[in-house]
């Protein structure tokens, strides 16, 4: 009984279930369907293209062709109709122009969309390194399209990847990890009470983006369970040039295909994106409000969407994405300036863009760039840039400013790619360690995503003062002095003039000052004996005796002058210079002068010491002569001259130096 219970009961159900059915023929009735669905597809193209006969499209003959195919039309206006094959089936949509596009009034959408990216208060780049570089329009579209994004991104090496390709039905379904996500295809808007409620995603507005396929039985097999979801639908587009409007009134409209189209709810199933993600729609009306393609990239990690309220131009959409790409990444390959800038933040770059009329679209129509921001933790920029570096030998540390974000497990510095041990980070500000000899490039890296280098140059050298009585040396002081800044002009945003302003030179805890002071005067022979010893730079000293200091700036409005700053004395308690003769008796022991060392008792500097706390500017005195600064950043040899420091003329003081050379100095290739 109980063998004969368990099959009657399997039996009724496969009945009553439809589960009769084997796979093989679930697979032909699959196949059926499919056939149906692009017998449809050809006939409707038959007939639309029978329509264009006088390249106009119209809304109302649009709508009874479909009609008279019961089919069922979902939705219509002067410029898409969206229809079903059959109740809750696939979905096919005909863009119309039937004239050029009307002007539409974007300013509220404008103002509406402008209000969101005030989110973007964090600084942050990709986590990922993905780029993916898609466009449905093949020809000249896709080699204009994606051949100048993908030369600025490979241009400065910013840590991405480019895949670059058509936007196929396989490669869209491919998206994944992804930082960057730009398509340029057609576009198009409509009410989402036609896409199946999913509440991950459901906003008012659908929106779609055309993929390069045309129907084929193995893409729809293969996407048959996104065609009935509603996913994929076929939109009539042409792909082949750039305008659909310039193809319909050049009579060339024939060449108008089905393409495959993706809804939010493709993205929802097959995208995924790095934290903190962004995607570039160069599309038609893909920023005319936010719609549930825009929800989907928010909810696979997306932050930032950028997008067109109405129908654009190629020219329009390439001149935003270049612009936006090339200040987002300093690639200064895109209407350089004269100089090369550094990279810059998504706000900073639109804001100029906006001022310059970039984003706006005035002909054939209005359209203008927007982008929209999520709620989180945004994406700001795609690269971090530094602004400029300051040398804090006193806290033997580098002060880096700039944008750089969220410090992570992948976040370093390096001075001369050598890495440095991090001591602070912020969004704008990192402190770093900064070891005696350290000069070169200052990279910072964060997710594998490089700044810009800026270069710490340093200036080795010696500087003599010489104090002579007669002919003879009676004391001097050989500065061997390391001085290190960032001489590098910058840019506070895109395309302005870089900032020329006053630079300092400070002073490594390497340099030091060694010194020979007379003592003795031999008579007649006029010879001396001599003290001597060294002086320890500003931020090891202890004695009040001896002082060493050195500090120096540069206008970079000139870039010729180099102020120098010196404080070098010594003073020996309880040693008094004497003169004796040949036997070493002293000539007049009533004399009584100290041994000393004072380079500010020298006409060779200004007399006025300076008040700082800065250990290496405390106390130091201009010195009273031009030094210069060749185009290179190189000290140009030099000297004072024999100055007299005595009302007889008998002593003089000099202070000189030999060329020397800058070490990692800025050149053109530094970007701004």
């Amino acid at each position: 009984m109980k063998a004969f219970y368990i099959p009657c009961v399997l039996l009724l159900f496969m009945l009553f279930s439809g589960c009769d059915k084997n796979p093989q023929s679930l697979q032909k009735d699959q196949e059926q369907q499919i056939t149906n669905i692009h017998a449809k597809l050809s006939n409707m193209d038959r007939e639309l293209l029978s329509l264009c006969s006088d390249s106009v499209l119209r809304t109302n003959e649009v709508v009874e062709k479909i009609k008279e195919k019961k089919m069922n039309v979902l939705f219509a206006n002067d410029s898409l109709v969206v229809s079903e094959m059959y109740k809750d089936g696939p979905l096919f949509i005909v863009p119309l122009f039937s004239k050029p596009p009307s002007s539409i009034d974007t300013q509220a959408i404008i103002e509406t969309e402008e209000a969101l990216p005030k989110s973007l208060e964090t600084s942050n780049s990709p986590e990922g390194e993905k780029v993916y570089l898609l466009a449905a329009l093949d020809g000249k579209g896709f080699e204009d399209w994606t051949g100048d994004i993908s030369k600025i991104f490979a241009k400065q090496n910013r840590g991405y990847t480019i895949d670059r390709s058509m936007a196929t039905l396989d490669k869209l379904a491919s998206v994944s990890d992804a930082s960057v996500v730009l398509i340029y295809s057609h576009g198009n808007n409509f009410g989402s009470s036609h896409i199946p409620s999913r509440s991950s995603v459901m906003q008012e507005l659908t929106y779609c983006v055309s993929s390069s396929d045309e129907p084929t039985n193995e893409l729809s097999s293969k996407y048959f369970e996104d065609i009935h979801d509603r996913a994929i639908l076929f939109s009539w587009d042409r792909v082949s040039v750039n305008s659909r409007w310039e193809a319909l009134v050049s009579g060339s409209a024939g060449e108008q295909k089905w393409h495959y189209a993706i809804t939010g709810l493709f993205v929802e199933k097959y995208w995924s994106f790095s934290q903190k993600g962004m995607a570039f729609l160069a599309c038609c009306y893909s920023g005319q409000g936010h719609n549930e393609f825009h929800q989907a990239i928010y909810n696979k990690n997306g932050t930032i969407i950028t997008g067109f309220t109405g129908p654009t131009t190629p020219e329009t959409v390439q001149k935003c994405a270049n612009y936006l790409f090339d200040r987002l990444l300093g690639a200064n390959v895109y209407k350089p300036q004269t100089t090369l800038q550094r990279p810059f933040s998504f706000t900073e770059t639109y804001d100029v863009m906006k001022s310059k009329g970039i984003t706006a679209q005035t002909k054939p129509n209005k359209s203008n760039c927007v982008y929209f921001s999520g709620t989180g933790d945004n994406m700001k920029f795609l690269a971090p840039s530094i602004k400029k570096v300051t040398p804090d030998d006193q806290k033997q540390e580098l002060i880096i400013e700039g944008m750089f974000g969220d410090k992570n497990s992948t976040s370093k510095v390096t001075i001369g790619q050598n890495s440095k041990t991090i001591k602070s980070w912020s969004d704008t500000e990192i402190r770093c360690q900064l070891g005696l000899e350290d000069y070169g490039d200052v990279v910072v890296e964060t997710h594998k995503h490089k700044s810009n280098p800026v270069p710490l140059t340093s200036w080795k050298g010696v500087m003599t003062y010489t104090v002579k009585m007669g002919e003879q040396v009676f004391n001097q002081a050989r500065i061997n002095f390391h001085l290190r800044a960032d001489v590098h002009r910058y840019r506070e945003k895109p395309d302005e003039a870089p900032e020329t302003g006053i630079r300092e030179l400070r002073l490594s805890r390497s340099s030091s000052c060694e010194y020979d002071l007379a003592t003795t005067m031999y008579t007649p022979q006029m010879t001396y004996d001599y003290s001597s010893g060294s002086l320890a730079s500003p931020y090891m000293q202890s004695s009040m005796t001896e002082r060493f200091a050195m500090w120096g700036s540069v206008d970079l409005a000139s870039k010729t002058n180099l102020n120098l700053y010196i404080c070098c004395s010594v003073y020996k308690p309880g040693l008094n210079f004497k003169i004796v003769d040949e036997q070493g008796l002293k000539i007049d022991p009533s004399v009584e002068v100290p041994v000393v060392l004072d380079i500010q008792g020298s006409d060779a500097v200004i007399k006025s010491p300076i008040s700082d706390p800065a250990p290496d500017k405390n106390n130091t005195v201009p010195v009273n002569y031009e030094i210069k600064f060749d185009d290179k950043f190189n000290i140009i040899a030099g000297s004072t001259g024999q100055l007299p420091i005595a009302s007889d003329g008998a002593s003089t003081a000099e202070l000189s130096w030999e060329t020397i050379s800058a070490r990692s100095a800025p050149t053109s290739k530094t970007a701004e």
